[in-house]
């Protein structure tokens, strides 16, 4: 898996526990959030749908980690 594009998910709702997320940060793993933020999350967030998807897409792109794949 070369990384994950949550799109309006339980990082988006202040009610959620967002343990979930702190393992996949920890792990390393490339990570963006659309449409939704949560302070608590050390990862990138962004909001304006199609221009949130292409900033997304190019941040994984970067971030792949080495034999994950093309």
């Amino acid at each position: 898996m070369s990384g994950i594009a949550f799109v309006s998910g339980l990082h988006a709702d202040t009610t959620a526990s967002h343990a979930r997320y702190e393992g996949l940060v920890a792990s390393g793993l490339p990570l963006v959030f659309l449409n939704g933020y949560a302070e608590d999350i050390a990862a990138p967030f962004f909001s304006d749908d199609g221009a949130a998807v292409e900033r997304a897409l190019a941040h994984l792109r970067s971030a792949r980690r080495p034999g994950s794949g093309s």
